[in-house]
């Protein structure tokens, strides 16, 4: 397992702002923030995703297929999130948590066959040395948040 370590600073006085914005707009300026931060973790996996050679054929239960092109792996690597404006507790959501921003290969089964290797495959991690980045994601973060707060107080 990786450990990350990162220091950061600062993040007090910008929750400060944050939570002086109205309710309607502070949770929508955290999540784009997030949502910011996350892109640098997109663009390293995306650029060590493994892109196949030629096309495959899937089949999926009974008669559908699904036509699968070189680069695929790297086109379902996305940014999902969500938003809890309501501070409601379920679904992903603990008590205190606003949004919730994930990076990674959704409904690809296939993917943790790159990431960890079979008995055929060698492993060509994407998803775990993307972790490096998280230091500059975190950088990232900060200063859209802060750029995004300063923005939405000058309206």
């Amino acid at each position: 397992m990786t450990t990350i370590k990162a220091d950061v600073h600062g993040l007090a006085e910008l929750e400060a702002k944050l939570l002086s914005l109205d309710n309607a707009t502070g949770p929508k300026v955290l999540r784009a923030a997030l949502r910011d931060a996350a892109k640098p973790l997109q663009r390293h996996m995306r650029s060590n995703a493994r892109v196949g050679d030629r096309e495959h054929i899937i089949k999926r239960r009974g008669k559908q297929t699904q036509r699968v092109a070189p680069g695929f792996l790297r086109k379902q690597i996305r940014i999902r999130s969500k938003l809890n404006a309501r501070g409601r507790v379920g679904r992903g959501f603990g008590r205190g948590t606003v949004a919730i921003v994930k990076v990674g290969v959704f409904r690809l089964y296939y993917a943790q066959f790159h990431e960890f290797g079979t008995s055929e495959i060698a492993a060509k991690p994407f998803v775990r040395p993307a972790a490096a980045k998280f230091p500059e994601a975190v950088a990232v973060f900060r200063n859209k948040l802060k750029f995004r707060i300063e923005a939405v107080a000058r309206q």
